[in-house]
């Protein structure tokens, strides 16, 4: 079903079926058209496909869409799960379109005193490839 269908058999059964990877259309279109019931359905199931390599592209649609829910989800598994996070190209996007996301997000792994993020936020894709670069070269 796209989109649009989903829509319509929500209002008129109050259910949808089959939510899958086309739920951040499913959100946006929540959020368009006021649809606060199926946009709590979408939150919920978004958050069960959290992981570190999602986690940053979930927050920016949280935060697109006004998911406070699903926003709150994703911040709490940033802190949970923060060694297991890297930043990728997602966090760059955020970090650049999205300064005050990126800072809450950083703020939920790093001290408030941190005054620079370098230090604190040191799982970068690009350092850990330049270590195992640095590594093969050194055999």
């Amino acid at each position: 079903k796209n989109t649009l269908e989903k829509i319509l058999a929500y209002i008129y059964t109050g259910s949808v079926d089959d939510l899958d990877l086309s739920c951040h259309h499913l959100v946006t279109a929540c959020t368009l058209y006021q649809l606060s019931g199926l946009q709590w359905k979408c939150e919920e199931y978004l958050a069960t496909l959290l992981t570190p390599s999602t986690v940053a592209s979930l927050l920016i649609l949280a935060d697109n869409c006004r998911c406070d829910q699903l926003k709150r989800r994703a911040m709490q598994y940033c802190r949970e799960h923060c060694d297991y996070i890297i930043k990728d190209s997602d966090w760059t996007a955020m970090e650049e379109d999205k300064p005050h996301l990126f800072e809450e997000a950083i703020l939920q792994v790093a001290p408030v005193t941190c005054s620079s993020h370098q230090e604190c936020v040191k799982n970068t894709r690009y350092n850990m490839e330049r270590e195992r670069g640095v590594a093969a070269q050194s055999r």
